[in-house]
């Protein structure tokens, strides 16, 4: 049975594969080129997809949930990815934000860990762990600071800046919009 340092290295192998693919570079730098924050749902479909094929996982996607949280009554959401390895019987949450800011990122990434942590038992689907993978556009010191503070506390967690151009490593890239912060941390088991 996989315990939460494996879920989260088997988390961070899936996310940093799924980022390093040169196609996902390719249309990510393309879609932030227009400034928008809609490509969400892209991603979501895209790394289900991507881990679904690519390892020995069986996913779901927007599994109905409910919160036991205090401040609301039986609030719904649907947890964005649901996974279990073949051979296991419980299932890894994940909940995906992305963002252009880091603050938002963080309000974001907030909320979704709160759901995680005072969500109802799922039946059809018991809870190994969860976790929120989190996507930041800017990437200027500040954010990256405020990102690893936001984190911090957290046993198993991870900020990286990833280089979304294809420029060559060895030349000074001029290019804009080219990289994007990635947060993975966990919510609760």
């Amino acid at each position: 049975m996989n315990t939460i340092e494996e879920d989260f290295k088997d988390i961070q192998l899936m996310a940093f594969e799924f980022l390093n693919q040169t196609a996902i570079k390719e249309k990510l730098f393309f879609l932030f080129k227009f400034r928008r924050d809609d490509w969400e749902k892209w991603f979501q479909i895209e790394f289900a997809f991507f881990i679904q094929k690519n390892f020995e996982v069986n996913v779901e996607r927007e599994l109905p949930a409910f919160t036991n949280s205090p401040l609301k009554k039986d609030s719904r959401f649907f947890i964005d990815v649901v996974y279990k390895l073949e051979d296991e019987k419980k299932f890894v949450f994940l909940e995906i934000k992305c963002n252009r800011s880091s603050s938002a990122l963080r309000r974001g990434l907030s909320r979704d860990i709160s759901k995680l942590r005072h969500i109802k038992k799922i039946k059809t689907h018991p809870k190994r762990s969860s976790w929120c993978i989190g996507f930041h556009r800017s990437c200027t010191d500040h954010d990256i600071d405020s990102m690893k503070r936001f984190i911090s506390d957290s046993t198993f967690s991870k900020h990286e800046v990833l280089k979304l151009c294809l420029c060559d490593y060895k030349t000074k890239c001029v290019c804009e919009h080219n990289k994007l912060g990635v947060t993975i941390v966990f919510c609760g088991g």
